[in-house]
C-alpha cells in the first residue's frame, strides 16, 4: 500500500476542498493508493459485476443472505452453544428449522386473514419523493 499525506495547509488552500472528503475541516487529507496489479485486478472484477452472467450467479447469494441475516438476528445463529463440529452443526440445522417454521407461520396467517404472505414494506424517503413529484 502507498500512503500520500497531504498537508493541512495544502488540504486549506485547495479550491475543491468540499467535494474531497467529509473528514476534519484542520487536518490534512490522506490517500492511500494500491499497487498498480492489485487496482488493475480490483478494476476487473468491479467490471466483471456488471455482466449478466455474474449477476446471475450473484441472485443466488443474495437468496441465501436474507436467511443468513435473520438467523443472525433473531435466531442467535453467530454464536454457537456447544463444543464441538457436529453439535454447531446440529444447532444451526435446528435455527434454520426454525426459521422455516416461522415463516410457515407467518404465511398461514396472513392467508387465513385473507392477505398477502408478505407484506408491502413501507416506502423510501426518495420513493415517497417520487411519487410525490409525479402526482
Amino acid at each position: 500500500m502507498i500512503r500520500v499525506s497531504f498537508s493541512a495547509v495544502t488540504c486549506q488552500a485547495c479550491p475543491v476542498k468540499e467535494l474531497c472528503t467529509k473528514r476534519e475541516k484542520q487536518k490534512g487529507r490522506i490517500l492511500t493508493l494500491s499497487p498498480q496489479p492489485v487496482h488493475e485486478a480490483r478494476e476487473r472484477r468491479r467490471a466483471e459485476q456488471d455482466t449478466p452472467a455474474f449477476q446471475q450467479r450473484y441472485a443466488l447469494r443474495a437468496g441465501i443472505e436474507s436467511s443468513l441475516s435473520e438467523g443472525i438476528r433473531s435466531h442467535g445463529l453467530r454464536r454457537a452453544r456447544y463444543r464441538g463440529q457436529p453439535k454447531t452443526r446440529l444447532q444451526a440445522q435446528a435455527i434454520a428449522a426454525a426459521i422455516n417454521l416461522v415463516r410457515i407461520r407467518h404465511m398461514l396467517q396472513h392467508t387465513q386473514l385473507g392477505r398477502s404472505p408478505r407484506p408491502k414494506r413501507p416506502l423510501s424517503p426518495f420513493a415517497r419523493l417520487r411519487s410525490l413529484v409525479a402526482s
